[in-house]
């Protein structure tokens, strides 16, 4: 799973560099067929992405999920930085089309960009992710004496008082 998300991310700063490369290619009309092919592969990226979001959860839920808050922190960085890149390449294009050139695909950058934008805010707010509030809580209430000891609990789940 890190590695797929490091390759992802790795995609996506890929592009951005190619991005950045391309705003500064002098021949206009090649250009554009350039930023075609940068729309067509972000557009696959993000389906990878998608793909990288369900085997995190995949995992998870099965119970192989040996480092939830590395999966969670590798996929989260990869949807962030194509969260970067779709902004970088919306700003590109509008450039283009704002100077009369058609780009191919255009329209869909928007929805594109709301959905890698959707994905990483719906991965980030329901990822089990330790978080830092829930963690000072518990350090408080195992202070103030609130807890429960395993032996507590395995008695109580096996029915026995205590």
């Amino acid at each position: 799973m890190k590695t797929l998300a490091k390759m992802y991310r790795g995609q996506y700063r890929a592009v951005e560099d190619a991005l950045e490369a391309w705003k500064s290619d002098h021949d206009e009309a090649m250009s554009v067929c350039d930023l075609e092919e940068v729309v067509r592969t972000c557009l696959r990226l993000n389906d990878s992405a998608r793909e990288l979001v369900r085997s995190a959860w995949e995992l998870g839920f099965a119970g192989k999920a040996l480092d939830s808050e590395g999966i969670g922190k590798d996929v989260l960085q990869a949807l962030k930085a194509g969260v970067v890149t779709w902004n970088s390449l919306a700003e590109s294009v509008e450039g283009r089309v704002a100077q009369g050139y058609t780009v191919e695909s255009a329209d869909g950058i928007s929805s594109a960009l709301a959905e890698i934008q959707a994905l990483a805010a719906n991965f980030a707010a329901r990822w089990p992710f330790a978080r830092k509030e829930e963690i000072e809580q518990g350090a408080r209430e195992i202070a103030a004496g609130k807890f429960v000891t395993g032996e507590e609990l395995l008695r109580e789940l096996q029915g026995e008082g205590s």
